[in-house]
Order: structure tokens, then sequence, then C-alpha cells
């Protein structure tokens, strides 16, 4: 609210006496008003989570590699079945390949996509609220700041 006030009084020192149009007010408003930009924020929030939701339903393929180089330093011997053997120094190295694909999860899934997309209504109706509110503040100190012009105006003459 103060940020409409400030924003008006600088758009009427700007003009010197001329009108600025509740348009272009109304622009200004729905670009740079901080309750609208949180509520934009929320509903974007709330389409990556259903994004992510929605994700969960698709196959995922992995593939790992993992090697390594071990080298004994202590060169000490070591007994396996019967046999010393001197140093273990050698490579180790692997690969695996993972598929993992959701079948069945007893409905959890549908059950929160369906929650994220009533989520996703109430975001959108949340900011068309926010933005019509703003609006009426808007409208109505523009209105005052009208009256208040019109007054000063017949103060002079």
């Amino acid at each position: 609210m103060k940020y409409i006030v400030v924003l008006l009084l600088t758009l009427s020192s700007i003009s010197y006496g001329e009108r600025v149009s509740f348009e272009y007010l109304k622009y200004l408003l729905l670009q740079k008003n901080l309750n609208i930009k949180i509520s934009k924020t929320e509903l974007d929030i709330t389409k990556e989570r259903y994004k992510v939701e929605k994700s969960y339903l698709f196959p995922k393929i992995s593939l790992n590699f993992y090697s390594e180089y071990l080298k004994d330093l202590i060169k000490s011997p070591t007994y396996i079945n019967g046999q010393y053997y001197i140093g273990n120094t050698g490579y180790i190295s692997s690969l695996s390949l993972r598929f993992d694909y959701l079948l069945f999860d007893f409905g959890n899934t549908k059950n929160k996509l369906g929650m994220y997309k009533i989520s996703i209504d109430v975001s959108k109706l949340s900011l068309k609220y926010t933005e019509k509110k703003q609006i009426l503040v808007l409208l109505d100190k523009y209105y005052e700041a009208l009256i208040n012009q019109e007054n000063w105006i017949t103060l002079i003459n």
C-alpha cells in the first residue's frame, strides 16, 4: 500500500500537472508490486512440484562406473589358502546399469498429482485475487489523488 502512494506521488511530481492514466499505473502495479510477484512465484513453485511428482511415473535408467587403483605400500605377505602373496597391488573396476520403473504404488502418485493440480488451481485463483485486490487499492488511491488535485486547482484559482 505504501508502494502505491509513493508511486502516485512520484508520478505526480514527474508529470508537472499532467494527469497520469490509470492504465499506465495499473501496468506498473502489475509489473512491480511485491505481493503480485510473490503470488506468481508461488504459482511457479507449485507447477514445478507437479512436474517433479509426475516425473516419478517415468522409467529411470542409470549407468555407473567405478574404478580404483590399490597399491600395497607395506609389501607385507598375505596368506591365502596356504600360499603367501607378496603385495596386493591391482585395479578394481565395476560397471552397473540400473533400470527403475514404478509399477504400482496403491494410487499414491495419482493422489499426489491430483493434489498438486488442485494446488495449481488455488495458486492461480490466489494470483487473480491478489491482482484484483491491488488494482482496487490503486483505483481508490488514484481517485483520492484526482479529488485532491481538483481541490488544489480550485484553491489556486
